[in-house]
């Protein structure tokens, strides 16, 4: 279903999941679901970049490479 919404279907196959959904009511509640939730990532503000990456780069690697007790 994300192929159809991103319009990266084949015709053949668009046609296919647009008759099943006619259809099915499950699966045409899953496409409503998605294209609800598409809506409201397309309207959410834009993440702010982390501030120091190269920080938390470092310290994952070190938690890494500690010890783990056992």
């Amino acid at each position: 279903m994300s192929a159809y919404l991103d319009f990266d279907l084949r015709t053949q196959a668009r046609a296919r999941l647009e008759r099943h959904t006619a259809e099915c009511a499950e699966c045409r509640g899953v496409l409503g679901d998605l294209r609800q939730m598409l809506v409201l990532l397309q309207g959410a503000p834009a993440a702010k970049p982390v501030a120091d990456v190269p920080a938390i780069v470092g310290a994952v690697l070190r938690r890494l490479h500690e010890p783990t007790g056992r």
